[in-house]
């Protein structure tokens, strides 16, 4: 299973992130297929449980650069539909075939 995470950020406030955005990644040849957000600097504990159960299953990529800007894209539009100032947010993208 090939997992590759990257930290994002939305709108004006910058809460930070982790040092190394990369989590784990192995194998290759393999498409990415899914995303999701793994962590949350929204204020609220509701919020942030909210956004980590976020996941998008509908695509497959090869290039781990492209799935992680598809990866963004999406949870950066997710995030500005749902907060008026946005947070911080890592995602992940993996090989593994469907969100749970």
């Amino acid at each position: 299973m090939k997992k590759l995470t990257l930290c994002g950020v939305v709108a004006v406030f910058l809460f930070g992130c982790d040092s190394d955005p990369v989590e784990s990644l192995a194998g290759s040849g393999s498409a990415y297929t899914k995303c999701e957000i793994t962590d949350s600097g929204a204020l609220l504990a509701k919020d942030r449980a909210r956004d980590v159960r976020q996941c998008w299953d509908n695509f497959s990529v090869k290039d781990q650069n492209e799935a992680l800007q598809h990866c963004h894209h999406l949870a950066s539009a997710y995030i500005a539909s749902q907060y008026v100032v946005g947070h911080s947010f890592k995602i992940q993208v993996s090989t593994d075939a469907t969100c749970h």
